[in-house]
């Protein structure tokens, strides 16, 4: 199942966007514009691959938890994918009271977008202040198929960042940040050439790769291997 409907992926890039704007720039909107046409999927299916033990992806680093925990999670997701929502709404709480709160788990979100619409969200998301970043992402993942399926997406998120505190025209300041817009396809493809992510939501685990919206028992089964391993350390 594709995560939306072909009229949703229809890109909304030229909006309030002057990105064309040097050779190296228009490179990278038109190699993420053909990214958009493939078939990508919000996978449920349950993989595991080899993968980097350390992340470096391009960006600011947005993360929950102790930097000492002993296990990293990387979580890759697209705004716009239902599989991620499903992820953030219903396993990240059991994660996060479990083992990021009792320092077990550092857990790192980066952005994976799957379309325009995915990518503006993105964009918004991070221009509220740090402390609201993580809060701002669980109101975009519960309120997903209002905004993401919405006629006029643009006007659905600046409502959205009105509760974040960011009016219309910092929104439309947001918007036209094309530095941060390289930066969040930057990220994307770091994904892809790092830990060859196709789908969403897709989580390294201590350099591994599992696609998914793994549950609750998933994520412990798969950390309690990990967590003994490193208590005996």
């Amino acid at each position: 199942m594709h995560d939306l409907p072909p009229s949703a992926l229809a890109p909304i890039l030229p909006l309030d966007m002057p990105y064309l704007v040097g050779c190296r720039r228009i490179f990278r909107h038109i190699l993420f514009l053909g990214l958009l046409v493939l078939p990508i999927y919000g996978c449920d299916t349950k993989e595991t691959a080899s993968g980097a033990a350390m992340d470096a992806a391009p960006g600011p680093v947005r993360a929950m938890g102790s930097a000492s925990a002993p296990v990293t999670i990387i979580d890759y997701s697209s705004l716009t994918c239902p599989h991620c929502a499903k992820f953030h709404i219903e396993t990240l709480p059991v994660l996060k009271a479990n083992y990021i709160d009792t320092g077990k788990v550092r857990f790192l979100y980066r952005n994976f977008p799957l379309d325009g619409v995915a990518h503006k969200a993105a964009m918004l998301a991070s221009c509220t202040s740090d402390d609201k970043y993580f809060q701002f992402l669980d109101v975009l993942f519960a309120r997903q198929r209002k905004w993401a399926g919405s006629n006029d997406p643009r006007t659905e998120l600046m409502n959205l960042g009105k509760m974040a505190g960011i009016d219309e025209k910092s929104f439309d300041a947001c918007m036209k940040n094309s530095e941060l817009a390289d930066s969040i396809l930057e990220e994307r493809l770091y994904g892809e050439k790092t830990y060859e992510i196709s789908s969403t939501p897709t989580l390294i685990i201590q350099g591994k790769k599992h696609v998914g919206a793994l549950a609750p028992e998933d994520i412990d089964a798969l950390l309690a291997p990990l967590l003994k391993e490193a208590e005996g350390n």
